[in-house]
């Protein structure tokens, strides 16, 4: 069974600008696994995005789940993207609850667009209303903001009034676990 995702190029730049403006200088690995990413060298990257995730880097884990959503360098894995996602998405990263979302939402117009059922995970618009919400109080990038005052509304429409009490408070009552990572102000 194969997935198709569509990622934007807007997101794609969004991710891989960094590479060029703000990696060139800066010591954190993390820069350099996306600098290495940006050149197609994927075996590389994921190696160190795979330690700077055992070591609890949420943005590493976020990555990982990307080369897995997308298949850089790998067969696409839409199950170990789901989990690595999540594991980041419930650590506070912003943009693995946005691709969490955009997963469950199954909307042609998100940044991430999975067919074919994504391998058997079921659509589930209440839980990325959700995920949307939690993302929009996490975002720091402008770009992720409005990307999420597009998508909310979009995600909110096709709920229920019940359903969508219903995800605003669970949303409400999301906390970290086990504990905030601090996404990098700068990706």
């Amino acid at each position: 069974m194969r997935w198709h995702f569509v990622f934007s190029s807007s997101v794609i730049g969004v991710v891989l600008s960094a590479c060029s403006a703000n990696s060139t200088m800066n010591p954190d690995p993390y820069f350099l696994a996306e600098r290495q990413a940006g050149r197609h060298q994927y075996e590389s990257a994921t190696k160190i995005w795979e330690t700077l995730s055992r070591d609890g880097d949420c943005d590493a884990t976020w990555q990982l789940g990307l080369v897995q959503a997308m298949g850089y360098g790998t067969p696409q894995d839409i199950t170990k993207a789901m989990k690595l996602w999540l594991s980041a998405a419930d650590r506070g990263q912003p943009r693995a609850q946005i691709g969490l979302a955009d997963i469950y939402f199954r909307n042609p117009n998100t940044w991430i667009v999975c067919s074919n059922e994504c391998g058997g995970m079921p659509a589930d618009p209440v839980l990325a209303y959700r995920w949307y919400l939690i993302a929009e109080r996490d975002a720091i990038f402008n770009a992720d903001k409005e990307y999420l005052s597009r998508a909310i509304p979009h995600a909110r429409e096709t709920l229920t009034a019940e359903q969508q009490h219903e995800a605003e408070e669970a949303a409400a009552r999301w906390v970290p676990t086990p504990a905030a990572c601090k996404p990098r102000r700068v990706m």
